[in-house]
């Protein structure tokens, strides 16, 4: 998901300024950016709360895997980016402290589903929002331009052809295959 929100956010950024105000883009950029600080508080809530369980049932470390995590290399492009790397993070910090403590039975296997389930949702849906976002901007897009262009009056598409639209039409249709 790192890339989606990657690529999605890079077009929000980019495309997003090209077709529509700033005010508008970052609004858009400003409530992906309260999603992914919200999903990380629940996130450090969840740390806090499984240390306090490790504290409290002594437990002093945490379950290995046999298999050691994987590394992907990654570029950060922007501040948004970094969060949600940071985020995912926090997420695979998170993931062997439920599973030591469902292995001490401090918390039931249902409990440790439930909880890893949520929080593997929460970091998906600020993927799936960004990817929503870009799509609505690029559905923008193909409707039509939006940004003003130099002149008063004219848009950023007026400069294209002074045609009217069913000649361009015709000649689309004449050169489409048959």
């Amino acid at each position: 998901y790192y890339l989606t929100f990657q690529l999605n956010v890079y077009f929000i950024g980019a495309v997003g300024r090209a077709r529509l105000k700033d005010a508008q883009v970052e609004a858009l950029e400003e409530a992906l950016k309260e999603r992914v600080s919200g999903v990380t508080q629940e996130i450090n809530k969840a740390i806090d709360a499984a240390e306090a369980l490790f504290k409290d049932n002594q437990i002093e470390s945490v379950a290995e895997y046999s298999v050691p995590p994987m590394t992907v290399e990654v570029s950060v492009t922007s501040s948004l980016v970094s969060r949600y790397l940071e985020l995912i993070h926090k997420l695979d910090r998170i993931m062997p402290l439920l599973d030591t403590l469902e292995l001490h039975e401090v918390i039931t296997p249902k409990q440790q589903n439930r909880e890893k389930r949520r929080l593997r949702r929460e970091t998906r849906a600020c993927a799936s929002q960004a990817r929503k976002i870009a799509l609505a901007i690029r559905n923008r897009a193909i409707e039509g331009p939006q940004r003003p262009a130099g002149r008063p009056g004219e848009t950023a598409g007026d400069h294209r052809s002074a045609q009217p639209d069913e000649e361009r039409d015709d000649q689309a249709t004449a050169r489409a295959p048959r």
